[in-house]
């Protein structure tokens, strides 16, 4: 049954009117959430948000996904889920206009996110490049920390021990250094790894965010700004992973990130309540 509705959605609706639709139906389910029609405060309904996310990924992405292909085309779209939601329930101070606007940043997010995963799944089926691999590389980079922000933000608005924290953005910095290396390897230059290298690569992802929540989490900070600290750290743990891919490690690389990863600690430290 799932597959004739997938084939039927196929034949009739082209793939942009797909994304379209997915994004317009998250943005409705975000509206629904904050305007109280659809109370998301217990786990229950939140797991059925993802798996209701991760199905119709499946569904506007078919054929394209497969057993093979099927966590890392969910994975951006699950998350930004999850967090654009989180964000809107943990933060309720924020403006009825600020609301609205988020929820419009949230639903193009998510437009934009299937496009780019789009391309690689294109590839992994045809098996050869395509022209719009280079910007989707790039724009994919970009699109893991945003969407990592609110979701960081989220969890650090839960009171717990900050070691809970730790372990929750770090195991999610783990997946989204999984993912880089799903997409960097159709890159010609890159190296082909293996299932125990990649593993490591995402281990050291994972021990960077580990240890930048844990050496901040004593620093009293608003959480959206310990969340850009820790997107920060993310982010040059990730470039980190795709340059050791191609071969392009360098001192400038290393200073670069360091510099934006010292800034936003700054920022963080200057700016407490």
């Amino acid at each position: 049954m799932i597959r004739t509705i997938a084939q039927t959605l196929t034949q009739k609706v082209e793939k942009k009117y797909r994304f379209a639709l997915h994004a317009v139906f998250y943005a409705v389910i975000l509206y629904a959430h904050n305007s109280g029609l659809i109370p998301l405060e217990n786990l229950a309904l939140y797991l059925v948000m993802l798996f209701v996310t991760g199905f119709s990924v499946v569904l506007v992405h078919y054929p394209n996904v497969t057993y093979k292909n099927i966590f890392m085309a969910v994975l951006l779209p699950m998350n930004l889920a999850l967090g654009g939601t989180l964000s809107l329930l943990l933060f309720p101070n924020i403006s009825v206009i600020f609301r609205f606007v988020a929820i419009v940043v949230f639903s193009l997010l998510d437009y934009i996110i299937l496009l780019v995963d789009n391309v690689f799944l294109v590839i992994e089926g045809r098996e050869e490049l395509i022209p719009l691999y280079r910007v989707a590389v790039t724009w994919s980079l970009i699109l893991q920390i945003i969407v990592f922000i609110p979701f960081v933000a989220s969890v650090y608005k839960f009171n717990v021990n900050s070691y809970y924290h730790a372990i929750v953005v770090a195991v999610a910095a783990f997946f989204y250094s999984l993912y880089q290396i799903w997409v960097t390897r159709y890159d010609k230059d890159a190296k082909n790894v293996g299932v125990v290298e990649r593993i490591f690569l995402s281990f050291i992802v994972l021990f960077l965010v580990f240890s930048g929540v844990v050496g901040v989490s004593f620093v009293p900070s608003e959480p959206f700004l310990k969340a850009l600290f820790t997107s920060s750290v993310a982010m040059f743990g990730l470039s980190y992973v795709s340059a050791y891919l191609k071969n392009e490690i360098n001192k400038r690389l290393i200073f670069q990130y360091a510099f934006i990863t010292v800034f936003f600690l700054v920022l963080m430290l200057i700016f407490r309540p």
